[in-house]
């Protein structure tokens, strides 16, 4: 357990000492917090914005939300073990998923679009998108991203989503 500006948190099981990677696998509230903390606030905050969480995409559609995402100067002191956690933050499907592309695009966000391309009856293509890309981890940083998140398949909360034949990676 630890606790965060007054604040008990504790794991949903006992787990002792655990790596990140470990604490990763097993969904551990009190690793991702302690963490957080190392991580700080402005670090944290940026690393979240970087993956384009509190924005909206850009996506070629109307109505679309930022999603939720505090100003780094109104978070509360126990702001960072919450955010940590999941929690006094709301994203949107499709900033959850251009996130994880990050992961899986070695560190490059590309702006998510609904059509690649678009043809005349006569094949001559009429619109192609060049979705806008900007480098949002470092490759070697996703590297490890997406070991981790593979291990959550295989040996963490994540391990009915493993495929025969296939590798995934994932988080519940």
């Amino acid at each position: 357990q630890i606790t965060v500006a007054g604040r008990l948190i504790h794991d949903h099981h006992r787990f002792g000492v655990l790596t990140i990677a470990d604490a990763l696998a097993q969904s551990s509230n009190v690793g991702a917090i302690k963490l957080g903390l190392l991580v700080g606030n402005a670090s944290m905050y940026e690393y979240i914005r970087r993956l384009g969480f509190g924005a909206r995409t850009g996506i070629d559609l109307t109505g679309e939300s930022p999603g939720i995402l505090h100003a780094l100067n109104r978070w509360q002191p126990s702001s960072i073990g919450s955010i940590a956690i999941g929690q006094e933050i709301a994203v949107t499907p499709l900033q959850m998923v251009t996130a994880y592309s990050v992961i899986a695009n070695g560190g490059m966000l590309v702006k998510p679009h609904l059509v690649r391309e678009l043809r005349s009856p006569e094949g001559v293509v009429l619109f192609q998108a060049n979705p806008e890309a900007r480098r949002a981890l470092k490759p070697e940083t996703t590297a490890a991203l997406r070991n981790m998140f593979e291990d959550v398949t295989l040996r963490g909360t994540a391990r009915k989503a493993q495929l025969n034949g296939y590798t995934a990676a994932g988080k519940t």
